[in-house]
């Protein structure tokens, strides 16, 4: 997990290749929107890297369509987990 400037200062091709390069699987970066996710998920998907969504328990709307689009697995309180696998 790290932010999605460390990401952005690096260069987020290069960052994918290292990451990929080292053995990592995912990544989380919390402060990225699901909405604005593609700008990580297109290069971290070319070096078989999941973006890992972070699914906050307020976003009812919004909890189906992200775990729809889960990478990896999706982050949310225990409660909605349940709900999220209905």
């Amino acid at each position: 997990m790290t932010y999605a400037n460390v990401v952005y200062s690096y260069g987020t091709e290069r960052f994918a290749k290292a990451a990929a390069e080292i053995g990592m699987d995912g990544l989380i970066l919390p402060d990225v929107p699901f909405e604005e996710k593609e700008e990580f998920a297109i290069p971290f998907k070319e070096h078989g890297l999941d973006l890992i969504s972070l699914i906050a328990t307020t976003s009812h709307e919004r909890i189906a369509m992200i775990a729809k689009e889960a990478e990896g697995f999706g982050i949310s309180e225990p409660k909605q987990a349940k709900k999220m696998a209905a």
